[in-house]
C-alpha cells in the first residue's frame, strides 16, 4: 500500500514539475486564456494552473492528517518525499500568487487616468477625403482653400477591452476602484451612443458619396452647412457629455435637410438629362424606304427628309428652352433666389452647356454620316435615291432634274442638318439666360 501511494505521489510530483514548466514558459508570453482580455485572461491562466496542481495535494494533505491522528496505522507514503513534494507546490503556488498580484497591480497602477483620459476623448475623428479633392469657398474679400471630409466614430477598441477587464476582474474577486466600476456599468450606453453616431456618419457619407462631381461643386455651401452641424463631435463632446444624444438628433436632422435638397437637385436633373439625351438620340436623317416600288422624284427626296427633320427639331428646340426654368427651379432650391445667373452656379451653367454641346455636335454628325451613306448606296440595295429622266435632243442628251439642281438639293440637305445647331442658342455668359435676338439695323 505504501509502494502504491509513493507512486502516486512521484507522478503527481512529475505533473507539478510539468506544470511549472509550462508557467515559466508562458508568464514570460503573456498567455492568456481563450476569449478574455489580457489582464484577465493571463491571471485566469495563471489561475487555472494553481487549480490543477490544489486538487491533488489537498487529498494527500488531507491523507496526511488522517495518518497523524491514528499513530499505529502504517504510513501510506514516504514522508520525506511527500514533505519535497509538498514544498515544491507551496513554491509555486507562491510564484503564481505573486504573478497574480503583480498583473493586478500593474493593471490597476494608472487604470482611473487611462479610463478618464479616454472618456475625455471627442466622440468623432475627422480626417481629409483625399479621393474627393479640395475646394475653393468665397469668404467676405478671401477665396479659401477647403477639403472634403470623412469622419469616424472615436471610441478606441482598448477603452472596450478596459470595461471587459473590469468585468472580469471583479467576478475573480479582485476590487477594481469604484470609479472604475461604475464606467463599467455604462459600457451599455457607451456602446449605443457608437452605434447610433455610427449609424449617423453612415448617412452623412451616404449622402456625401451620392452626389456627382458637379453636384458636389454646386451644393458647396449645403456641404459647409452640414460639416458645421457635425463639428461639435470633434471640437467639444466627448463621452462624459450629457448632450449626444441631442447632438446625433441634430445631426440626422442636418443630413435630412441636405438629403431633400439633393434630391430635388436631382429630380430636375434628371429632367435636363432627359431632354438633353433626346437631342443626343435625335435621328435627323430618317431610315430611307429602299423597297419602294417607284423611286422619288428629286423633290420628293427632299421633303422625304426635311419634313420629318423640321418637326423633330421643333420638339427638341422647344424642349431645351424649358432647360433654364429647370435650372431655375434647382437655384431656388440650393440658393433660395430665381435670377437665372447666380455666381455660385456658374459651373454647374458650364457643366449644362458642355452637355448640349456635346449632344448636338453627335446629333449632327450621325445624320451626315447618315446622308453620306445614303448617297454612297450600300451595292446590295437596289433601289436608287431619286430617278432622273433623260431627254435626247439630237445630238444632246439631257438630264431632267439637270445636275445643277442635284448638287441645289443635296447641299440644301448638307446646310439644314449642319444649321440646326444654330436653332439652339447658347447662354449668356455665367447664365441660363439666353440673349435678346438680333435685329438687323436696315429693317424696319
Amino acid at each position: 500500500m505504501k509502494k502504491k501511494y509513493s507512486d502516486v505521489l512521484r507522478r503527481y510530483q512529475k505533473e507539478l514539475r510539468k506544470n511549472r514548466a509550462i508557467f515559466e514558459e508562458g508568464k514570460n508570453g503573456n498567455v492568456t486564456s481563450l476569449n478574455k482580455p489580457p489582464t484577465a485572461g493571463t491571471m485566469s491562466w495563471a489561475r487555472s494552473i494553481f487549480n490543477r496542481i490544489q486538487q491533488p495535494i489537498l487529498k494527500f494533505m488531507t491523507k496526511e492528517r488522517e495518518e497523524e491522528k491514528d499513530k499505529d496505522k502504517e504510513k501510506g507514503f514516504d514522508p520525506e518525499l511527500f514533505a519535497n513534494v509538498k514544498n515544491e507546490y507551496k513554491k509555486l503556488a507562491q510564484e503564481i500568487d505573486e504573478y497574480q498580484d503583480s498583473r493586478y497591480k500593474e493593471w490597476k497602477k494608472d487604470i482611473i487616468e487611462r479610463a478618464m483620459n479616454f472618456l475625455n476623448q471627442k466622440i468623432l475623428i475627422r480626417y481629409k477625403d483625399k479621393s474627393k479633392g479640395t475646394y475653393y469657398l468665397k469668404q467676405g474679400d478671401k477665396v479659401k482653400e477647403r477639403f472634403f471630409y470623412r469622419y469616424k466614430v472615436n471610441f478606441d477598441d482598448e477603452f472596450r477591452i478596459l470595461i471587459k477587464e473590469v468585468k472580469y476582474l471583479e467576478k475573480m474577486g479582485c476590487k477594481p476602484f469604484k470609479t472604475i466600476i461604475n464606467i463599467a456599468l455604462q459600457e451599455k450606453e457607451y456602446l449605443s451612443f457608437k452605434d447610433r453616431l455610427n449609424n449617423m456618419l453612415n448617412e452623412y457619407h451616404d449622402a456625401i458619396d451620392s452626389l456627382k462631381e458637379v453636384e458636389r461643386e454646386l451644393l458647396i455651401e449645403k456641404i459647409e452647412k452640414l460639416n458645421e452641424a457635425l463639428y461639435p463631435g470633434i471640437e467639444s463632446l466627448n463621452l462624459n457629455s450629457l448632450g449626444i444624444g441631442d447632438y446625433i438628433t441634430s445631426c440626422l436632422q442636418a443630413i435630412n435637410e441636405f438629403k431633400d435638397v439633393h434630391k430635388k437637385v436631382s429630380k430636375h436633373a434628371q429632367y435636363i438629362e432627359k431632354i438633353i439625351q433626346g437631342i443626343e438620340d435625335a435621328v435627323l436623317i430618317k431610315e430611307f424606304e429602299w423597297d419602294r416600288k417607284e423611286p422619288f422624284t428629286l423633290i420628293e427626296f427632299y421633303n422625304y427628309f426635311e419634313k420629318d427633320q423640321q418637326e423633330i427639331v421643333n420638339d427638341l428646340v422647344a424642349n431645351y428652352f424649358k432647360i433654364p426654368d429647370l435650372l431655375k427651379t434647382i437655384e431656388e432650391g440650393v440658393l433660395g433666389t430665381i435670377t437665372k445667373k447666380a455666381p455660385q452656379m456658374k459651373e454647374y451653367y458650364y457643366y449644362w452647356e458642355r452637355r448640349v454641346y456635346n449632344a448636338l455636335t453627335k446629333m449632327i454628325l450621325r445624320a451626315l454620316i447618315t446622308l453620306k451613306c445614303y448617297l454612297t448606296r450600300p451595292p446590295y440595295k437596289n433601289m436608287g435615291l431619286f430617278k432622273i429622266v433623260a431627254e435626247y435632243d439630237p445630238p444632246n442628251v439631257n438630264p431632267i432634274p439637270r445636275m445643277v439642281e442635284i448638287d441645289g438639293i443635296q447641299s440644301r440637305i448638307y446646310i439644314n442638318i449642319r444649321e440646326v445647331g444654330r436653332l439652339f442658342p447658347r447662354w449668356k455668359d455665367g447664365t441660363c439666360i439666353f440673349p435678346e435676338p438680333r435685329t438687323n439695323p436696315n429693317t424696319e
